[in-house]
């Protein structure tokens, strides 16, 4: 068992491969199997993502990556603080923000393992509207913009939210011979116009940016898909341009030119010169102002809030251009009603609920507004379901703890979930858990002597399975070493667990004698002042008993094989487990199911999703 500690990711080597590391999926043991030439797209990609991320910050956000990135001797320090909002050179603090470092690891180790050293593809797998239609690459970047802007608006910054009446419909206009321009039926806060010499090309882009409209504001998608195309290189010459009203009677233009025989080759030159430029913001007035966009052949202007597009040919258009109207978020009241009115609309059919999880915590942040929404849907649901079925569904909070700095103890935890679940009773369930890690080393032992055995590969010491859809998931890290199972195989071992925690907590206590139980113990560890590394060698240290039963490199240990499948052998066939959970974790659960599938366990999970910013509440399973 290899928990995160203070020194995770910041190992030198080589600056590109250590960039991979430490933000992404790529780690030093599988970037040294690849490539050269594979090794520098993927840092082509990983500088452009990271840059689109860091201008969610503001107009300082990309140069102070890209300051980070030149900081060879602070390589990993300097780049977490860019990703975090702050300039690395005003450092005034010895604590490294890794909150969204840790993250994007953790996020693209689930959805973004890529096709890199697998020889071959993966499909499109990722949620988003009209997935089928949206390259994968732009849909992983899609997320973490959806998953970074959630992080910004819980530290309450200012986010924009998008449009939630917004709709992918749009009015498209050929104003030229190799000019498109495009905009919302319904919204009309923006213009995109695209110059390009290949028509099919320039709708393609415009139904890129239309699609991805529902989840993310203009100017964000803008950028999104600048750094698809850049990351695609194809061989043409693009012109883009993001006319939008952020606020009343101002314009903002965001401009993006791409030449394919001129993009830089080198991954930090390529990052650094074509990503989009903001302009000064315009004031709208009486008269008639021309808009510079360095379009040859389409002409923009501005007079009083209208905005007009001419072009070589006849057709012209005129928009008027308004900033969108304040949009007013959710309140958790309302996300609880919507919840149950979409658990009520669900086909549950005799599915008896043997366990709600509604309390996914990472304890390297505090609790915010999405753990309130959380809990208090899982608590409405909690009562439906008790109502509905004989026996009361378990509830099964658990914490993330091992891929993440703790910060937030335990005991902060379990007071809070205590005000949500005054009389129902619950223990935390630490992600390090070894009786936990003792199942998913079952389960991977009927994976590699069963049928799907053959889909088993390794990259990098890694280990995953080839899922049905075609994709991959990670079921160790380093699993010629210290191994650490990946999260869809330890949610999918968490879900056996829930069906009958009591019985594996005797079995672990009678096994191991401890004075209490583990679970409680690890708690206890975490409460602690100590620091983080001093914690995780204490929790080593409780766990060591358990190294014969944790260890997937041992033999099938007899004694977990037969409790896992006595447990299982309970089940009904009619069985579910309910997890409520924030929506960036769609990704990860149909995962999930996937491998239930395969395992051929018998019950299902069903998954209502939620999303603070959006007010979106989505049931799947």
């Amino acid at each position: 068992m290899r928990m995160i500690l203070s020194t995770s990711y910041n190992k030198k080597t080589d600056i590109k491969r250590d960039l991979l590391a430490g933000f992404s999926a790529i780690d030093h043991a599988t970037s040294e199997e690849l490539d050269p030439e594979v090794v520098e797209d993927l840092v082509v990609r990983l500088i452009l993502r990271l840059s689109v991320l860091c201008s969610l910050h503001g107009p300082q956000g990309v140069p102070q990556l890209h300051a980070a990135i030149r900081d060879v001797d602070g390589l990993f320090d300097s780049v977490c603080l860019a990703v975090n909002g702050q300039d690395p050179k005003r450092r005034t603090t010895a604590v490294i923000p890794r909150e969204l470092q840790q993250e994007l690891v953790h996020f693209s180790r689930i959805v973004d393992v890529g096709t890199a050293g697998f020889g071959t593809p993966v499909p499109d797998t990722k949620r988003l509207r009209n997935s089928h239609a949206i390259p994968v690459s732009l849909k992983v970047l899609a997320e973490l913009m959806v998953v970074v802007r959630g992080r910004l608006a819980q530290r309450s910054a200012a986010v924009v939210t998008p449009a939630l009446s917004r709709r992918p419909e749009t009015c498209r206009f050929d104003i030229g011979s190799d000019v498109l321009a495009q905009f919302p039926e319904n919204t009309t806060d923006h213009v995109l116009i695209i110059e390009g010499d290949r028509r099919r090309t320039r709708r393609k882009i415009g139904f890129l940016f239309s699609q991805l409209l529902v989840y993310l504001p203009p100017r964000d998608v803008f950028a999104a898909v600048a750094a698809y195309l850049v990351e695609a290189r194809l061989a043409t010459k693009l012109r883009l341009r993001l006319l939008e009203c952020p606020e009343p009677e101002r314009l903002q233009v965001h401009a993006w030119s791409y030449d394919a025989e001129t993009v830089p080759r080198e991954a930090f030159a390529a990052a650094s010169t074509l990503l989009p430029i903001s302009r000064v913001f315009h004031v709208f007035g009486p008269d008639p102002t021309t808009v510079p966009l360095d379009l040859p052949g389409t002409r923009v202007g501005v007079r009083g809030g209208e905005v007009f597009i001419e072009g070589d040919l006849d057709h012209a258009a005129t928009v008027r251009i308004v900033a969108p109207s304040a949009i007013s978020r959710s309140t958790v009241e309302e996300l609880v009603e919507k919840a149950l009115q979409t658990w009520g609309q669900q086909d549950v059919g005799e599915n008896a609920v043997l366990s709600v999880e509604c309390g996914h915590i990472h304890l390297d942040r505090q609790l915010d507004i999405d753990q309130v929404a959380g809990a208090r849907i899982g608590a409405a649901l909690l009562r439906s379901i008790a109502d509905a079925q004989a026996a009361e569904p378990v509830l099964a909070p658990m914490m993330d703890d091992d891929h993440v700095m703790v910060a937030l103890r335990p005991t902060e935890y379990r007071d809070f979930l205590r005000n949500h679940f005054p009389t129902t009773p619950f223990s935390l369930i630490p992600e390090s858990s070894p009786i936990v890690r003792a199942i998913t080393c079952v389960l991977f032992h009927r994976l590699r002597t069963g049928p799907h055995q053959a889909e088993l590969a390794t990259r990098g010491g890694n280990l995953f399975l080839r899922l049905p859809d075609g994709s991959f998931c990670e079921l160790f890290e380093s699993f010629d070493g210290e191994p650490v199972s990946g999260c869809v195989l330890f949610e999918t071992a968490l879900l056996v667990y829930r069906t009958a925690p009591a019985v594996f907590d005797d079995y672990a206590m009678n096994r191991f004698p401890t004075a209490e139980d583990v679970h409680t113990l690890a708690c206890r560890v975490l409460d602690g002042d100590d620091h983080h590394d001093a914690k995780v060698a204490e929790l080593a240290r409780l766990y060591s008993p358990f190294a014969e039963v944790t260890d997937p490199q041992k033999a099938l240990d007899s004694g977990f094989d037969e409790i896992v499948s006595e447990v299982l052998d309970t089940v009904s066939t009619h069985a579910a487990h309910l997890n409520v959970l924030e929506d960036y974790y769609e990704v990860q659960q149909d995962k999930v199911r996937q491998l239930l599938a395969v395992l051929e366990l018998p019950f299902i999970v069903r998954t209502l999703f939620f999303n603070t910013q959006t007010g979106r509440i989505h049931a799947a399973g």
